[in-house]
């Protein structure tokens, strides 16, 4: 959806609001939408069928609903960052905070679940019908709202914050538009390179260990370190220092 999000972005010609901002308000509601109802499943699995498809199939359209709308927010954020930014001494800036940031959201992300689970009596139980499972679905689900409406009023700020009125010069405006078919066979003339392709291997395994390394870390630490209360913060100690250091 990249892809296709950035060539329909790159194409709209520039309204009243603007040429990118548009769109930020057209994803927002859905991202915001999907980011509290996926807490909230009209069914919770049996005791007897973790797997129950009314939940699996709730969770999987919330996920994807987010991912989707996300998506378009997040092309349209990174699309703004070098039309704001006219110096090459801004944009250095500005790739630093977000860098900064980007590692603080990071760390955020994993210390407030480990917060979590910290206060729970049961670390290793946590079915939704049990007392750590109760105490979970109570957190969490808070901690998720509190972020999304972090995160829609920094959108609406960023949506009020930027101006878009140099995409009103014809001059800017006279290129040919393209098509997603072109886009695509463009993205696909590097792969023909086999350096390129060895630089995207390497990118996808480095992507798939780290996703990987935070599903399984809290499961580690549980299940096979059997750490409890405040020995989850050894973790988030080490997260911190390596982060900053890399």
């Amino acid at each position: 959806f990249s892809i296709i999000f950035g060539v329909i972005v790159d194409n709209k010609t520039p309204g009243k609001l603007g040429k990118r901002r548009p769109f930020l308000l057209l994803a927002l509601p859905l991202w915001v939408l999907a980011n509290i109802l996926i807490w909230f499943p009209p069914w919770y699995a049996p005791q007897a069928d973790s797997f129950f498809w009314p939940t699996a199939i709730f969770f999987w359209s919330m996920t994807i609903l987010q991912a989707i709308s996300g998506t378009l927010i997040f092309n349209v954020y990174l699309s703004m960052l070098p039309e704001q930014s006219q110096t090459q001494k801004n944009r250095k800036v500005v790739a630093s905070n977000r860098a900064i940031f980007s590692i603080i959201a990071s760390i955020l992300a994993l210390l407030l679940p480990l917060i979590v689970q910290s206060i729970l009596a049961d670390p290793e139980n946590v079915k939704w019908w049990q007392p750590s499972g109760k105490l979970i679905l109570l957190y969490i689900p808070m901690i998720g709202i509190t972020f999304a409406i972090f995160g829609l009023i920094t959108i609406i700020f960023t949506f009020f914050s930027v101006d878009e009125k140099f995409h009103n010069n014809t001059s800017i405006n006279e290129k040919n538009k393209i098509s997603i078919v072109s886009t695509i066979q463009q993205i696909a003339v590097p792969i023909k390179d086999k350096k390129f392709r060895s630089f995207l291997g390497v990118r996808f395994f480095h992507g798939i260990s780290g996703i990987t390394l935070g599903i399984l870390v809290v499961p580690f630490l549980v299940i096979v370190l059997k750490f409890r209360e405040s020995e989850f913060f050894i973790y988030v100690i080490v997260s911190i220092f390596s982060k900053f250091t890399w």
